[in-house]
């Protein structure tokens, strides 16, 4: 997916639709006026997004990125092997990777010069 207009300076990126929804309508709730909800589209969408959200208009006010994905687990699937991380820890890791790639290198420094 394609980054919307950047709008607000604090940016929400979420995964996917009901994401997506849910978030716009608890801060609207909540009243907060500065806060702009993405979606990213689904897990393996998310290091071309941010490529292109760095390059998007009004990037440059943007002031604060929070990135929301889960971690692809239902609750009554197998229990997760001890030798391997959890899925909460995969998902962090693989946001983590995403930030971190060198396409998106722009986007990390954007965020750490601020």
């Amino acid at each position: 997916m394609r980054p919307e207009r950047i709008r607000q300076p604090a940016q929400l990126v979420v995964e996917g639709k009901d994401a997506y929804n849910f978030f716009g309508a608890f801060i609207e709730n909540l009243g907060l006026v500065d806060i702009q909800v993405q979606n990213f589209g689904g897990v393996t969408d998310l290091n071309g997004f941010l490529d292109a959200f760095v390059k998007a208009p009004g990037f440059e006010a943007v002031s604060s990125i929070g990135i929301v994905r889960d971690a692809e687990r239902r609750a009554w699937d197998d229990p997760p092997v001890e030798a391997q991380p959890s899925p909460a820890a995969s998902a962090f890791q693989s946001v983590q990777s995403c930030v971190d790639a060198s396409e998106n290198a722009s986007f990390s420094e954007s965020l750490l010069l601020r």
